[in-house]
């Protein structure tokens, strides 16, 4: 019991949460096969998932803060300081 829960406390806490690959840690705790280890950590998985794309969401929201600063759309006209240069004859 000691050494299972042990397994799944590194597989979950340790492993999982910090970014590792579900096939190194399913080779890492010798599951025969990578659906081995996603049908034993599916939960923490999904819970994972979702944690992530919270953070993304966040991140491209911050993103487009700074793009839109100043009150320049810059997600709208993504080409406009090319074509600045362009007409004011500069290469960079």
């Amino acid at each position: 019991m000691v050494t299972h829960l042990a397994r799944k406390t590194f597989a979950t806490t340790i492993a999982l949460t910090n970014g590792m690959n579900i096939g190194v840690l399913s080779k890492i705790l010798g599951h025969n096969s990578i659906k081995l280890t996603l049908d034993s950590y599916g939960t923490i998985i999904d819970e994972l998932m979702l944690s992530n794309v919270r953070v993304l969401k966040e991140k491209l929201s911050m993103k487009k803060e700074e793009l839109t600063q100043n009150g320049k759309d810059k997600l709208s006209q993504p080409h406009d300081d090319l074509i600045s240069q362009i007409k004011n004859g500069s290469k960079n």
